[in-house]
């Protein structure tokens, strides 16, 4: 479950709109396409990219790179990449 707080460039936030307006902040879940089987101490170590869509900037673009690191000393699977529109 990710929460974004979107605000606009601005050197300043004394002149932004309410914050409790609902078109500042987004809340989703990002679903993984893979299952994956964890165990005790295993984890899964990523970075999220994230950007204005070109084609609409109220929009993101969110790319995940992720992976499954066992916690067994088995080797580390292989990167994954998923791509997500946040309208």
């Amino acid at each position: 479950l990710t929460l974004f707080d979107l605000l606009p460039p601005s050197p300043s936030l004394e002149n932004q709109p309410n914050l409790d307006d609902q078109t500042h902040w987004k809340q989703t879940a990002f679903y993984l396409e893979d299952g994956v089987s964890l165990k005790t101490g295993d984890a899964i170590e990523g970075v999220i990219h994230c950007h204005r869509a070109h084609r609409n900037p109220r929009h993101l673009d969110i790319v995940i790179e992720w992976a499954h690191v066992p916690g067994d000393g088995r080797p580390r699977g292989p990167t994954k990449h998923q791509t997500y529109e946040l309208a």
